[in-house]
């Protein structure tokens, strides 16, 4: 049947009108065939760096974390507790090594340690009571005297204040090869003394520095009188120390007069 109509068939398209497509629509199926063959090329390969992929990452874990952190906590509440059988932690405390414990040898180290620091100890006690420290020694014809730790100053010793109170009250021959620091003292009760009995002196008068020093003299006897009223009771500890600071004021103002007169 083909055969047959082939004729009609070729007769009846060459009697068809013909048709020529505007150019406008060549360069559209143009530009169409080559954007496919664009396309259908492989494109280029790119490789980030390293610390690209981990600042990405942490980035993104820290967005999950912050947006899912109260879910993440209200799950975590959720989960069901697990507590181990009895069992299961006495075959794990039997799997364990024995830690091992002191030997006989340490402990014998030990109790020879603390024997010795005893014999040591008890060796210092020993010297200390057989060698106690000795208090320096004052220079030959040097009054005894002694630091007082509270208010650091120096004052007499006991022997010496009970020779300063047992003074006798007629005043001493006042020669100046026989006067000293040592015998010059004072009175029990403060008279006339030296300086009485240096203003009867020529040249007492005529020297102003002992006038200046027997001022002081006197300044100091009157001290002595004040106290002596103030506290009649002369077993008080602040009256014997203030005393003694009189005294040794005093033993030095006659120590200067000696040398000056």
């Amino acid at each position: 049947m083909l055969e047959k109509n082939r004729h009609s068939l070729k007769k009846a398209l060459e009697q068809l009108p013909r048709y020529a497509p505007e150019a406008v629509q060549w360069e559209r199926l143009r530009r169409q065939l080559d954007g496919q063959a664009v396309a259908s090329r492989p494109l280029p390969q790119h490789e980030a760096p390293a610390h690209i992929w981990d600042r990405l990452e942490g980035e993104l874990e820290y967005q999950l974390v912050e947006k899912n952190r109260s879910l993440l906590r209200l799950r975590l509440r959720q989960l069901p507790l697990y507590q181990a059988p009895a069992a299961l932690w006495s075959r794990i405390e039997a799997q364990l090594p024995a830690l091992p414990g002191p030997s006989r040898g340490q402990w014998l180290q030990a109790a020879a340690s603390v024997v010795l620091l005893c014999l040591v100890f008890a060796g210092f006690l020993w010297l200390k009571a057989q060698y106690p420290p000795r208090p320096p020694q004052a220079a030959e014809g040097a009054m005894p005297q002694e630091l007082h730790l509270e208010t650091g100053e120096l004052i007499y010793s006991e022997e010496t204040i009970s020779k300063l109170l047992e003074w006798e009250t007629s005043p001493p021959s006042f020669a100046a090869d026989s006067l000293d620091s040592q015998s010059v003292l004072r009175p029990s009760n403060p008279g006339p003394g030296i300086s009485s009995y240096l203003q009867q002196d020529v040249l007492w008068q005529n020297d102003p520095e002992l006038l200046r020093l027997q001022r002081e003299l006197q300044q100091l006897d009157q001290a002595l009188q004040q106290l002596r009223a103030a506290f009649p009771f002369e077993d008080e500890p602040d009256w014997v120390q203030h005393i003694a600071r009189i005294e040794r004021q005093r033993a030095q103002l006659i120590q200067k007069i000696i040398q000056r007169y």
